[in-house]
């Protein structure tokens, strides 16, 4: 055999293992969800979501004739928020991360979004970790991290991932007519305390 076969047998080698490592590192699960459990989303854990802002609107409205403002408070499971970002997440098919297999885990007063995209041709786990908090009568998330496990991302990639998860993150999509006074996550469950407008 040839001196240039040799090498171009062990450049073909190198760049094999180096796709094989780069494909184990992009499925590595990040760090900010080991040992959380799978959650697996459905339509009926997104309509007993549904069924809790419909009752909360109902008593909001019925405050809302009386003139009087209400202390109100409202409880979501990590099933519940899994399955009702799951169910935004696809319709919105023109998202250019692609998100599959989300979910939302409720740990140590953070919210933890992990879901699998689509960067630059490869699949890669991410976590995104956000602080929610009441500010002036908002839920406000504030991101802390986005884990990718093994790989660090480019910054442009983790703009674009901003982006394409921020609607999903956005508490006002809830539309719930109140002040959010106060926001206790932890145990599984989030909840919010506030007034009626």
């Amino acid at each position: 055999m040839g001196l240039l076969f040799r090498l171009g047998l062990v450049l073909f080698l190198l760049m094999g293992l180096s796709a094989a490592g780069l494909y184990v590192a992009a499925q590595q699960r990040p760090s900010a969800v080991v040992g959380m459990p799978a959650i697996s989303p459905n339509a009926g854990d997104a309509a007993s979501l549904d069924a809790k802002i419909a009752a909360l609107e109902s008593q909001l409205a019925q405050a809302a004739r009386s003139s009087a403002h209400v202390s109100v408070s409202i409880t979501f499971t990590e099933q519940e928020l899994t399955s009702k970002v799951a169910e935004f997440l696809a319709s919105q098919p023109n998202n250019p991360l692609h998100p599959t297999n989300v979910q939302v885990h409720l740990r140590g007063g953070n919210v933890v979004l992990n879901t699998t995209i689509q960067a630059q041709g490869l699949s890669l786990n991410v976590a995104v970790t956000a602080t929610p908090q009441a500010v002036n009568g908002s839920l406000k998330l504030s991101v802390q991290s986005v884990d990718t496990g093994a790989i660090a991302l480019p910054d442009f990639v983790k703009q674009q991932l901003n982006a394409a998860l921020a609607p999903a993150l956005d508490p006002s999509a809830l539309g719930l007519p109140l002040d959010v006074t106060s926001v206790v996550v932890g145990n599984g469950q989030l909840t919010l305390n506030g007034v009626t407008k």
